[in-house]
């Protein structure tokens, strides 16, 4: 083929007057791709005639268009126009040098022509492109770098999309291309020149195409990625050259050493009109220990973003913004979590992330009230600061303003603010009180169930936290605001469990006062005191206690039930189902002990290692429960663990799922949920025994409705307790 028929037709189509005959010339060309290239790259074309870009223009539409191999479709009688296979080997040996080699105004139409050959050829009739990329990108040469870049970024953009196990080809060519790269840019990092820099921004570019949607951990090992995390930093760090401030301030992201920047925080998330994605956020969890150098600069620059997106006049009217701004925020939340229990860091951290909640309170913005209060409580979890402890009286204004909107939002925060640090949480009574008028709040107004729920578990949290703490003035008020609560309609029996489970922690709390407080209460629509109604509503609800927490609260409240000096009357009335709700709550928790030992490898060692000592005969001559199982043998109940296995069946059969399940509410631990917190096997077989040595016709009105399985399985539980009480196990069954 003439090449200089194609350079005059080329000439003319930049000529108005010849441009359609121009193009009418070109069309009847064979062989005409291959020398398209061949005129891009060549120096002896004159260069008006490679700048107007119309040969790469024409080569870009023929690739794109005619690349791939098309069939007739259905009527047509001749097949469809394809580049033939010898041109399109020329083109895939000279494209990536014609990447290299040609002017930048027509880079971009090549690069595009790459990409789409790499679409369809690339592994299996193009292997050949990796080593033509490497032989550039090993060169000494450093002209031929950013061009083979610009080629090897359109080889990555390809998989950016496809699934982790579609990706294998692109990783086996990063395993020789990601150490030349990431030796390449180390090495330019001190060179602030512009193509220096131009190289490390496609450098950049490339590494987060790698790992934006997928971190391949085959590629980037530890090693990897705490050299990866050191360039990020060291860019981070750097300053840009003094005359790039003399330009204004709207032209500044242009220049390409902005733009490096820019592309860095396109890898720590921030990307400027793209979504946010979670890939820095699992490289921050991966691998903490390297980022924990650059923790602290990369929130400074995240809320250094977070802020500027803020303060921009078009931030209420675009969507894009708020995604991004979510992002930054969980991003951050991230870091958070993982750096937390670093105190020299977290201290650090603190003080960007109360800039940055205060921004979203100030303004207020309530779509961001979600992620700041789980910034703060990532703040809480392992000590409280006094600007911490200052900004429950901000959140307080809010929950004011915004009502009970967020309470939820806020529980795990505050459960933090009762539970991490109580000693200052009881140093000022404004704080309680704080903590207080929320819940009760809650509680008075149409705040929804599952809101009130957690209100009355925080109560609950308080009490049992603060018990022997001397906040005996604050229990009447907590019981009276649940008790509030269950005289108007309940539907759900999680609600009206949790009520009662705040009166319990308080009869544990202070029997005497609790009882006193019941009697002294009165509500408008019964004149009566309201001990009565409490305690067969909770002898009613028993069975609803539901998971492990809730379960042994019930059975420790009973247990001082039991107790009582003082008995209200319509103890007397409830009596016999006392000891059976009780059976019946340990039954649970057995099945829950067993579900969790099965889950434990270890655990149901220690288990199975125990049975001998489970069922020898209890010495009788050791302590107060040894004696008093041998004293309650000889009264007719049964002992030993005889047809344990037919009672299993059964008992499965009663058992769902639902009922062994812990409840959501749970997750908010108390001192009864601690290791060392109360044994409630102990607890309750020495509340008995103390019952049967002092008071033996309550014993009996106790224990006398017991049937002979439920005699068994109170037996077993005495030996239970003993085990637990001698080895120090928790969980045994």
């Amino acid at each position: 083929m003439d090449p200089n028929r194609i350079i005059q037709a080329l000439k003319g189509t930049i000529d108005p007057n010849l441009r359609l005959a121009a193009e009418n010339e070109l069309n009847q060309i064979i062989n005409f791709a291959p020398t398209l290239l061949q005129i891009i790259v060549s120096d002896q074309v004159e260069f008006p005639v490679r700048q107007a870009g119309e040969p790469a223009i024409y080569l870009k539409n023929m690739v794109s268009q005619y690349w791939q191999d098309r069939e007739p479709t259905l009527g047509e009688v001749v097949f469809p126009f394809n580049i033939h296979e010898n041109d399109r080997g020329q083109i895939r040996e000279n494209m990536v040098e014609a990447i290299i080699r040609c002017p930048e105004s027509i880079r971009a139409q090549l690069t595009v022509c790459l990409r789409a050959i790499i679409k369809h050829d690339f592994p299996g009739r193009w292997t050949g492109v990796v080593d033509k990329i490497n032989l550039y990108l090993q060169s000494q040469n450093s002209g031929s770098w950013y061009g083979s870049l610009l080629a090897l970024y359109q080889l990555v953009k390809n998989y950016e999309f496809k699934k982790a196990e579609e990706r294998d080809p692109l990783l086996a060519a990063m395993q020789i291309f990601l150490p030349r790269i990431q030796q390449l840019i180390t090495q330019l990092l001190t060179d602030a020149t512009f193509i220096s820099v131009l190289i490390q921004k496609q450098i950049l570019k490339i590494f987060h195409a790698l790992v934006q949607y997928s971190l391949p951990l085959q590629l980037i090992n530890n090693a990897v990625m705490t050299h990866w995390m050191e360039i990020l930093r060291t860019v981070v760090d750097r300053d840009v050259p003094a005359e790039t401030l003399e330009a204004d301030e709207d032209d500044r992201p242009e220049l390409i050493w902005w733009k490096c920047k820019k592309w860095l925080l396109h890898i720590i998330k921030e990307t400027e009109n793209d979504d946010l994605t979670g890939v820095i956020q699992k490289m921050i969890c991966e691998y903490s220990e390297e980022v924990s150098g650059i923790a602290v600069d990369m929130t400074q620059n995240l809320a250094e973003i977070f802020s500027k997106i803020l303060q921009s006049e078009e931030y209420e009217e675009s969507e894009d913004k708020t995604v991004m701004a979510l992002g930054i925020l969980s991003t951050i939340d991230t870091i958070l979590t993982v750096m937390g229990d670093r105190k020299e860091i977290s201290q650090q951290l603190e003080v960007i992330c109360l800039q940055v909640i205060g921004h979203v309170l100030q303004k207020p913005i309530i779509e961001f009230y979600e992620e700041i209060l789980s910034l703060a409580f990532g703040l809480t979890c392992y000590s409280i600061s006094p600007q911490m402890w200052q900004l429950l009286g901000v959140l307080y204004d809010v929950f004011q303003h915004d009502c009970f909107d967020y309470f939820t939002d806020m529980m795990p925060l505050l459960h933090n603010y009762v539970t991490v640090d109580t000693n200052m949480l009881l140093s000022d009574p404004k704080y309680l009180e704080v903590i207080y008028t929320m819940c009760k709040k809650v509680l008075t107004s149409d705040a929804g169930e599952d809101t009130e729920c957690h209100a009355a578990k925080l109560l609950e949290v308080i009490i049992l936290q603060c018990r022997g703490r001397g906040i005996d003035q604050c229990i009447p008020l907590f019981v009276e605001a649940v008790l509030e609560r269950l005289t108007r309609g309940v539907k759900s029996s999680e609600l009206r469990t949790m009520c009662l489970q705040v009166v319990i922690a308080a009869l544990y709390y202070n029997p005497t006062q609790l009882i006193h407080t019941l009697e002294n209460i009165r509500f408008p629509h019964s004149p009566e005191p309201i001990t009565a109604q409490f305690i067969n509503q909770w002898m009613n609800d028993t069975e609803f206690f539901l998971g492990l927490h809730d379960r042994k609260m019930c059975i420790i409240g009973l247990s001082v039930l039991m107790e009582l000096p003082s008995r209200p009357a319509v103890l007397e009335e409830v009596a016999g189902q006392i000891v059976p709700s009780i059976l019946l709550l340990f039954l649970g928790l057995k099945h829950i002990y067993a579900s969790r030992v099965l889950n434990k490898p270890e655990q149901l060692a220690r288990a199975q290692g125990s049975e001998e000592e489970e069922n020898e005969e209890i010495p009788s001559d050791e302590d107060e429960v040894g004696q008093k199982g041998v004293a309650l043998q000889s009264s007719g109940a049964p002992t030993g663990n005889d047809n344990e296995d037919e009672d299993d069946e059964d008992d499965d059969e009663y058992w769902d799922d639902e009922c062994l399940e812990g409840t959501p509410l749970e997750e908010y631990s108390t001192p009864l949920d601690y290791d060392n917190g109360e044994d409630e096997y102990q607890f309750f077989t020495a509340s008995l025994l103390r019952v049967q040595s002092s008071d033996a016709g309550w014993y009996q009105s106790l224990t006398s409705p017991l049937s002979e399985d439920q005699r068994k399985q109170l037996q077993e539980i005495y030996n239970l307790a003993q085990q637990r009480r001698s080895a120090g196990l928790k969980g045994l069954w």
